[in-house]
């Protein structure tokens, strides 16, 4: 199997999580069983067993009841959109968990009027603090974002207090 990759499998899981059809919900046996044709001592029957268990797990693929993703590509995904709202075509929930903070440097600063600044951050887009600082983060800096209670964001710039952040860009 693929070991390069950490792979995690999601089964039907739109399907399942609204009352979607059976056949949406019989995916993860599917897995169990091919990862149980490894038991299979005597050859010819662990190959007819991988041959009609990866054959019902093609099929699942093919349908869209089973869904493979790569854990890597979810985290990098999850950063760059990270304070950002959802788009229409994105789910809502997050099945793997959603990103709790993010850790980056500032790479430049601008003024946004009234002692707030723009903040690029690498790799993270366009952030404003929505208080007023008194001096302004330095570029190079490095920058905590994390997600408050009710839904904001919160950034702590080196040793400085948290202050209110939103994502522009």
């Amino acid at each position: 199997m693929v070991q390069a990759y950490r792979v995690a499998i999601l089964c039907g899981l739109w399907a399942s999580c609204n009352g979607g059809p059976a056949q949406a919900q019989t995916a993860p046996r599917t897995i169990d069983e091919v990862v149980a044709c490894r038991a299979i001592t005597e050859t010819d029957r662990r190959l007819a067993c991988y041959d009609k268990t990866t054959t019902s797990l093609a099929k699942a693929l093919g349908s869209g009841d089973l869904i493979a993703l790569n854990h890597k590509d979810v985290i990098r995904k999850q950063k760059q959109t990270f304070g950002l709202p959802p788009s229409r075509h994105e789910e809502p929930s997050d099945p793997l968990g959603s990103l709790k903070t993010i850790e980056a440097k500032i790479v430049e600063v601008r003024p946004a009027g009234y002692d707030r600044f723009r903040l690029a951050i690498a790799g993270n887009g366009i952030w404003e603090t929505v208080e007023h600082l008194s001096l302004p983060p330095e570029p190079g800096n490095g920058i905590i974002i994390s997600r408050t209670n009710f839904g904001g964001f919160k950034a702590k710039i080196g040793a400085r207090r948290p202050v209110l952040v939103k994502r522009v860009r």
